[in-house]
């Protein structure tokens, strides 16, 4: 893609918080640092998220979008009014979105039209409208993980037919999504990247561990059950019910308040509330981790595991579940370590006890684990977002 500057639109989705916009503003960053694109962000509303995009480089235009994809609430009884409140800002907003991007936007400067996330397809509207190559960022297991409802018939269908290319986050969502039907030869697998420049704050020596039975532990999941909370407080239950001294848990995160007091009270009712804390959100990681000895993340069919990096770049040991993208990331007994789903909390406990109580080479671990997360930078992720970029300029050429 030489010559003049390309414009690159992206479509964002309705979180401001978590991986798919943190990952948003960095790719954003990183292609304005090249000099030779320029980005334009669409978002639902303006909020935080646009002064960091703006920040990196890009322009932000709030325009007021729904989603077609849209996970249901925790509690079932809260269904049918969610149903009923998302769609009818699906449908308000459609038309409103369309109108306002394109009385900002000159579409013919447009080159490529690059939605953040499956669930809002204004991106692949606008696309179809002007003829603009089309990018779905496949971000997330929409079915499976969030279990989203559809507001559009055969959505697969709808999506796949005004798309030219996805970007699957890993092996495993790209499997899924090939299994729900999406045209494999339009997916690529790009793993996501993470800007991790400020992990060098992180403390250099290994976790202390082994002879004291101690060690700090976090879980940046929040109260989100998919994320495997219940796993990381369960653990921590048998460890202490099985006298281990000084394993403490903490635990950040945002999530449905009615999973919060469900873990507050087993808390209560455990006596754990000396050894599991738990926190709100947390804005800076970076100057978080290296008060910790052990990052757990224990989500089921994670798309990616951006936490596994932030863990492993700050030198703690990893601890994930076999589940969905987390064993293509850490490679077991060596950067880090797996634990049996399938056995939940308890399968956790007895790997986190083997590591309380075991001898393992901490030093070499967490020098392996700098390694591997060097993979996933937020550069090389952008790089080969580019490559798919002039890929898909080489092919309009050839039409």
């Amino acid at each position: 893609m030489e010559g003049k500057l390309k414009t690159v639109l992206f479509v964002s989705g309705l979180e401001s918080e978590g991986g798919a916009a943190k990952a948003l503003v960095e790719l954003c960053s990183r292609l304005v640092s090249t000099r030779k694109f320029r980005c334009v962000v669409l978002t639902a509303k303006r909020n935080h998220l646009n002064v960091e995009l703006e920040k990196a480089g890009a322009t932000t235009i709030a325009v007021g979008y729904g989603a077609f994809l849209v996970p249901p609430p925790y509690s079932a009884w809260k269904a049918p009014i969610k149903y009923l409140l998302e769609l009818l800002r699906y449908v308000c907003g459609y038309k409103r979105s369309m109108r306002l991007a394109e009385k900002n936007i000159d579409f013919s400067k447009v080159d490529i039209i690059h939605s953040n996330v499956p669930r809002i397809d204004i991106g692949l509207a606008l696309a179809r409208k002007h003829g603009i190559k089309h990018i779905y960022h496949l971000r997330e297991n929409s079915f499976t993980y969030f279990k989203c409802w559809s507001f559009r018939r055969d959505p697969v269908n709808y999506m796949d037919r005004g798309t030219d290319a996805y970007i699957a986050i890993s092996q495993a969502v790209a499997n899924n999504w090939i299994m729900r039907g999406v045209d494999k030869d339009k997916v690529w697998v790009i793993y996501d990247g993470v800007d991790t420049s400020r992990s060098e704050i992180a403390r250099s020596r290994p976790p202390i561990m082994g002879e004291k039975q101690s060690a700090k532990t976090v879980f940046l999941g929040g109260y989100i059950p998919s994320k495997g909370v219940w796993d990381a407080v369960g653990a921590i239950d048998r460890l202490v019910s099985t006298g281990s001294v000084g394993v403490t848990l903490d635990i950040y995160g945002g999530g449905p308040i009615e999973v919060k007091k469900q873990i507050e009270a087993f808390l209560e009712n455990h006596g754990l509330t000396q050894c599991v804390t738990l926190h709100g959100e947390v804005e800076d990681v970076w100057s978080v981790l290296p008060h910790y000895d052990i990052g757990l993340t224990c989500a089921e069919n994670e798309a990616f595991g951006r936490t596994v990096v932030e863990f492993q770049a700050s030198g703690l040991i990893t601890v994930v579940s076999r589940s969905g993208a987390f064993p293509e990331i850490v490679h077991d007994g060596a950067d880090g370590f797996i634990y049996e789903s399938a056995l939940g909390a308890k399968g956790l406990a007895d790997v986190l006890n083997d590591l309380l109580n075991g001898p393992h080479d901490f030093e070499r671990i967490t020098s392996l684990a700098r390694l591997n997360a060097a993979r996933f930078s937020d550069q090389m992720n952008c790089e080969k977002i580019v490559g798919l970029y002039e890929e898909i300029e080489k092919s309009r050429r050839a039409l």
